[in-house]
């Protein structure tokens, strides 16, 4: 049996997207090899102010600590040899999942513990000194990460390859997908860009000034960005709003622009590969395990023209873009639930 240990996260607590769902579809398509245990989101997106901060210091000093150690002596009286836990937010120490694989290696240690990390590099590099990395690391019997730069990171970071996994973040194939064909052939195409994690507004800013006879969606969140696109009316600014409504805008756009300063798996990818769009992005971190030449356009960060030729280029060759999107579409298989399952089985 495979255990699967999540957190709910209140933004995404009801999303087709996250750890929690991939965790539902896993139990929902194999029963009989999996369990699933969700923690609650206790601090949410409350704000920081003085008693915000108390509140936030005693959860993940005091709370989420006690939680997951309580969970894990629970846990120990469950699991057997040939077992398997997956640690699915793991070196988060808002939720320090580390609490639960120590004590499983020190009461059960024929069991396996595996531990999904999913933040980038850099985040890392700042949230963790070098003998905390070795310490967390030391604590599962196996690291999963969802992208080779990652991988290459702990490697650098002292962490034996042999210890090491990569593969694919995953995307729900039966709700992300594209029911609404839109000809690449219209008069105006559309460029959405979504996601507020490692983004670089400020060369998306400079994109969109360079492109004024090309539509554009950017999906802000709750960051506060709005003065940085003032006076461009080829732009739309879009706020936080429900999956639903931002599955209508992918439908709606021809390419997905990712101008980002890292990543390692992104649902904002993986999602728009399913939903078909062309996808123009920063080559930086693991991109390129995802997209491939043949269905995305790879552009640098410090060549700001980069991304402003490559839709240029696919705004006048509309045969070209569409081929792009057709591949995006072929692509989008591999990412599925069920190649995630098969590659667990093999871990």
């Amino acid at each position: 049996m495979d255990y699967l240990v999540c957190q709910d996260w209140e933004n995404t607590t009801n999303n087709h997207a996250g750890m929690k769902h991939m965790a539902n579809l896993l139990k929902f398509n194999s029963p009989d090899n999996y369990k699933v245990y969700i923690f609650a989101d206790r601090l949410g997106n409350k704000k920081r102010n003085f008693w915000g901060r108390i509140e936030w210091q005693a959860c993940t000093k005091v709370i989420n600590p006690a939680s997951y150690f309580l969970f894990a002596i629970y846990l120990v009286n469950q699991i057997k040899k040939g077992d398997r836990v997956f640690l699915l937010e793991y070196m988060e120490k808002v939720t320090p999942q580390n609490r639960i694989a120590e004590v499983i290696k020190k009461l059960k240690p024929e069991v396996k513990v595996l531990g999904l990390v999913h933040l980038t590099p850099s985040v890392l590099e700042n949230a963790f000194t070098q003998s905390e990395i070795q310490n967390w690391t030391f604590a599962v019997d196996n690291v999963i990460t969802m992208g080779s730069s990652l991988s290459s990171y702990f490697v650098k970071r002292g962490v034996p390859q042999s210890k090491i996994s990569t593969l694919f973040h995953y995307v729900d194939l039966e709700y992300y997908k594209n029911l609404k064909y839109r000809s690449s052939h219209n008069d105006r195409i559309i460029v959405i860009a979504m996601g507020n994690q490692k983004r670089n507004y400020n060369i998306l800013s400079e994109i969109i000034k360079a492109n004024p006879n090309v539509s554009f969606v950017v999906c802000k969140g709750v960051s506060d960005i709005d003065h940085i696109f003032n006076g461009y009316s080829n732009v739309k600014l879009v706020g936080f709003v429900c999956e639903d409504k931002l599955k209508e805008l992918m439908q709606e756009a021809d390419i997905s622009l990712n101008v980002m300063d890292d990543t390692i798996g992104s649902n904002v990818i993986t999602t728009s590969i399913a939903m078909g769009l062309a996808m123009i992005v920063s080559d930086v971190g693991s991109i390129r395990d995802y997209c491939k030449e043949d269905g995305a356009i790879y552009c640098n960060n410090d060549d700001v023209s980069s991304f402003s030729n490559a839709i240029r280029l696919l705004d006048a060759d509309r045969d070209r873009l569409d081929r792009l999107k057709r591949a995006s579409l072929d692509r989008s298989h591999i990412f599925s639930v069920r190649h995630f399952h098969t590659c667990l089985k093999h871990l």
